[in-house]
């Protein structure tokens, strides 16, 4: 599959014609390794903008997913307008919030006693800045150790990366901008009609064919653009015309 909204809206419509149910990771049915439970996921990364029309597509053939929100960046700021636009928008599609959790921000490891109070206190500015509840959390670029570690550990939020979404339940995962675990066509869990766990980050995905590294890029040159044009809107933009 190529990174491209119109592939991903085809793949997931077979997958809702099958009869696969879409589940939060708070349902204590996800949980399940049995039957077509699916469990879509995306990871927002730099803003939650950019995930609207993935939200919109997934909308379209009837399929919800969790989108999981990093506040601790160099990118957006969870006050402001926009952020807390985007972030409700994708709830008005019928998608679930979660947060997406940087440990090492804080310098956490996962036998820290208050790494569950770190959690809560992000999870709570994200449900303040946008009136929208937390469904469970996700971490950004885990370290080993995080990965199959116990629900516990960001109690009371269910996280994606417990053994049974991890390992019991087969993960697909587009992270980096590569199929880490083979493309999501070529899996057998849908195949078989079983539970799937699918992970997208919704910053590669796109309706042109243009590859990751470079929808990254293109992103980053049109924020700096705008920062500019936001800060200084009586000056000439130095950073050329990308209107």
């Amino acid at each position: 599959m190529k990174f491209l909204l119109s592939e991903y809206q085809s793949f997931l419509g077979q997958l809702m014609s099958d009869g696969y149910k879409c589940l939060s990771f708070s349902s204590p049915e996800a949980r399940s390794i049995d039957g077509k439970n699916l469990l879509l996921r995306h990871d927002i990364d730099v803003d939650p903008s950019a995930a609207i029309e993935m939200a919109r597509t997934e909308n379209s053939v009837g399929a919800r997913s969790t989108y999981y929100v990093l506040l601790s960046n160099r990118h957006t700021n969870p006050l402001d307008k926009a952020f807390r636009s985007a972030v409700r928008n994708l709830a008005d599609l019928g998608h679930w919030i979660g947060l997406h959790f940087d440990a090492t921000q804080y310098d956490l490891q996962p036998e820290d006693p208050s790494f569950s109070n770190y959690v809560a206190k992000e999870a709570d500015l994200l449900e303040w800045t946008t009136g929208i509840s937390v469904d469970s959390v996700s971490f950004h670029r885990p370290a080993k150790n995080l990965l199959s570690s116990p629900g516990s550990l960001t109690a009371p939020y269910s996280h994606t990366y417990e053994n049974v979404f991890l390992r019991e339940i087969e993960y697909c995962s587009d992270s980096s901008g590569r199929w880490a675990y083979g493309p999501p066509e070529d899996r057998q869990a849908h195949k078989t009609g079983k539970p799937f766990h699918f992970l997208t980050h919704p910053i590669w995905w796109g309706s042109e064919d243009v590859e990751p590294v470079s929808r990254v890029t293109n992103w980053m040159a049109q924020r700096v653009f705008d920062d500019f044009s936001y800060e200084l809107p009586q000056s000439d933009n130095p950073f050329g015309d990308l209107t």
